[in-house]
């Protein structure tokens, strides 16, 4: 599933990509899983999917079933300063 929402974007340049990176910091504010979840009751569960296709209900489920993953996942991209390029998009 991950790669196929985050590493088919056809614009990636993985050069360009690497160029911008910030190093890894530890100075930040990791979220956690109450936060996660606060966020998701906040949230319009009706609304539409992003450009990654992932709907608020997948979202909610993934999170009640395994709250971990989004914390870890979250988490990873705050410390390393990598965010997938297609979150990085809008409509």
């Amino acid at each position: 599933m991950l790669e196929e929402k985050f590493f088919c974007d056809p614009e990636f340049n993985e050069e360009s990509y690497r160029e911008n990176l910030m190093e890894p910091s530890q100075e930040v504010e990791l979220t956690n899983a109450e936060e996660i979840k606060t966020v998701l009751i906040n949230s319009r569960n009706r609304s539409a999917p992003g450009i990654d296709g992932i709907n608020h209900k997948t979202l909610n489920e993934m999170n009640k079933m395994h709250p971990g993953i989004q914390v870890a996942l979250y988490n990873a991209c705050i410390v390393w300063c990598i965010f997938p390029l297609i979150w990085q998009r809008g409509r």
